[in-house]
């Protein structure tokens, strides 16, 4: 017989436990916050309140509450006059109605709202849950604004409001990466929120309830296309039938939530995990796929432990519960694992992912004869190891054939000059090897080389950036490396610097053009390592999160392209096309038998400042980590 004092004690987790964790999954890309209402609370009504406020607006009588005896108040008044704790959810008993009643309740509200038009329903459904306040005039929650600080990829809300979308597009600008964007359950959201799962792509806010806005901004401004405001709005659910129709009647959307749930770890924030309809599809899920590799978790107040059983949350459902005793500690968290993402200061035998490798052996050569890649989060040393003949490539500028300097080149020089590897005198002046192309520079007879991906102009200005020629580039300059004797390659990111026109994810695919081009027009194998170092985490976590195909596009001409056709009702289809090389914008749209005449083109993420008619450039080069998206003009 089983002792219960020897069974692991599943309920007692604190969030010390688990910060460690958490951090090293957020580096990972398998982070994803689902937050419910009381992310919201106090500034948007939680459920109970919600529904109330409707009914009021809609004037349907209130279920009675239940009340308390004569006696059970007698009782209460001693327990307080003897300084006894009595627990919240007795002494609130008689304020609260049952789930059961509050679900009857919603069905008459949406039988009465069923003749309403959606713009109708939706006044009602955001004036109840604004609590009389006036659109765009919410302050946001404290809780909050702590989780908008940390950049999500995908976040998933069971919220109508836009209190975290309002919090997290300003920090999500200023990081420079991709508008966040508002998906909801119709089926090309659904195809977005799978691709963002592998690929890069906007940041996404998963709203699978529904979605109002009109909170902390008024609504147009979070969704400018009125008749996507209509559709989102459309999708709010409120009644039992409603979450049945929402789960059961859509199979593209319980199975596109199955592989997040799958593939993805969930941090349950104000959210009401043990609804009914949540526990039956996290249910569902286990039962046909099994549970999944990676845990949940779930922040629960202590004050209703009661509720909660950590054994059935974790043996039938993968979520492991914390509980706090104070809902401040929400943003205590919160910000305690920002803390832990930005400086790594989570816990003291935290293992960081800081490089992936792929070999090479070199066809029909000895075993020995093979090239290794390495990507490196880490700044570009100084070329030492003299055995190893090592050597360094910077990014620099070019204007009238002189290369200039950026802040990677001078700050690598300056340490090259304090080591000894290079002269003041050489440092300020370099000298063209790649001959007729002028690519490749090098500092002196020093180890420090330096590639111009740069496009020529006639004009005396500065020559022009080029994501075409940055394979070319990087080939060439490998091709003069190796020429010097070299073997190793320690090499910065290639046209990346701050006044970049593109993101930086584009240029780094083409780096990995640039050496499978070089792989494959080598005939020399001396060089036997290429270390590409990174700076910064918004290439990083797309490598670590596997989002970049990076021994596909080190191991073959081929290239694999997304498009995204948005027709004039809105309705949207993807294409994956594959092409034997790089395409311009042209040939793409030629290859997918698409009229640019007909269509408005845009690029995410950029690669280029469009033209001073605002269209993007035909002979834009499109690289495999960029989305296509055409629109059907009107």
């Amino acid at each position: 017989m089983i002792e219960t004092s020897d069974l692991p004690n599943t309920a007692n987790f604190k969030f010390r436990d688990i910060i460690t964790r958490l951090a090293v999954l957020y580096r990972q890309g398998l982070l994803v916050p689902f937050i419910g209402s009381g992310m919201s609370a106090p500034s948007c009504a939680t459920w109970q309140p919600f529904i109330e406020n409707l009914a009021g607006s809609l004037g349907i009588q209130l279920p009675a509450r239940p009340g308390r005896s004569k006696l059970v108040e007698e009782f209460l008044e001693r327990a307080r006059a003897a300084s006894i704790s009595i627990p919240k959810e007795i002494d609130n008993a008689s304020g609260t109605i049952e789930a059961t009643t509050l679900y009857r309740l919603a069905d008459k509200v949406i039988a009465v709202m069923r003749s309403m038009t959606t713009e109708e329903r939706g006044s009602h459904l955001r004036a109840a849950l604004n609590k009389g306040s006036n659109e765009g005039e919410i302050e946001i929650p404290t809780q909050t604004k702590s989780l908008a600080s940390i950049a999500w990829p995908l976040a998933i809300t069971t919220n109508y409001d836009d209190l975290y979308f309002a919090a997290a597009d300003g920090p999500i600008k200023a990081l420079g990466l991709l508008n966040l964007q508002i998906a909801g359950r119709g089926i090309e959201d659904c195809h977005n929120v799978l691709t963002s799962l592998d690929q890069f792509a906007p940041p996404l806010v998963w709203a699978i309830q529904g979605f109002l806005g009109g909170q902390a901004r008024p609504a147009e401004e979070t969704i400018p296309d009125h008749k996507r405001r209509l559709q989102l709005a459309d999708q709010v659910v409120l009644g039992h039938q409603q979450y049945q129709t929402a789960i059961n009647g859509a199979p593209h959307f319980r199975r596109a939530f199955a592989e997040v749930f799958r593939r993805r770890s969930l941090l349950f924030m104000g959210s009401g995990i043990l609804e009914d309809y949540l526990v039956n599809l996290f249910g569902e899920i286990i039962h046909h796929h099994g549970p999944g590799p990676l845990p949940h978790f779930a922040f629960l107040p202590e004050d209703q432990r009661h509720r909660f059983d950590p054994t059935f949350l974790q043996t039938r459902l993968g979520i492991v519960p914390v509980f706090y005793d104070n809902h401040a500690r929400i943003p205590e968290y919160i910000d305690t694992l920002a803390t832990a993402i930005k400086t790594r200061a989570g816990a003291p035998a935290e293992f960081i992912q800081d490089e992936v490798a792929f070999r090479l052996t070199y066809p029909n050569k000895a075993p020995e004869s093979t090239l290794s890649v390495r990507i490196i989060n880490r700044p570009l040393p100084l070329p030492t190891a003299i055995d190893r003949k090592e050597c360094s490539l910077v990014s620099v500028g070019r204007k009238n054939g002189v290369p200039l300097l950026g802040q990677m080149a001078s700050s690598h020089l300056k340490a090259a000059v304090a080591k000894s590897l290079l002269t003041d005198a050489a440092s300020g002046s370099c000298s063209l090897v790649s001959g007729r192309l002028p690519y490749t520079f090098r500092f002196g007879k020093s180890p420090i080389y330096a590639v111009a991906a740069r496009r020529a102009t006639e004009e005396d200005d500065l020559d022009q950036r080029d994501l075409a020629i940055i394979p070319e580039a990087v080939k060439v300059s490998l091709q003069c490396i190796e020429a010097d004797g070299h073997e190793v390659v320690l090499m910065g990111a290639v046209a990346s610097g701050p006044d970049k026109p593109w993101h930086q994810i584009h240029p780094f695919a083409q780096i990995l053009r640039g050496i499978q081009q070089f792989i494959k027009d080598n005939k020399a194998h001396k060089i036997s390592n290429i270390d590409i170092h990174l700076v910064g985490w918004q290439v990083w976590n797309a490598v670590v999160a596997g989002k970049i195909p990076i021994a596909q596009l080190l191991s073959s001409d081929l290239a694999c392209h997304h498009v995204q056709l948005v027709d004039r009702n809105g309705h949207t289809e993807s294409v994956l096309l594959t092409l034997p090389h790089t395409p311009s914008l042209r040939e793409l749209l030629l290859a997918c038998e698409i009229d640019s005449s007909n269509w408005d083109v845009a690029i995410l993420p950029s690669p280029d400042v469009p033209t001073q008619s605002g269209e993007i450039s035909l002979d834009t080069p499109i690289a495999p980590t960029m989305v296509v998206m055409c629109t059907a003009r009107h």
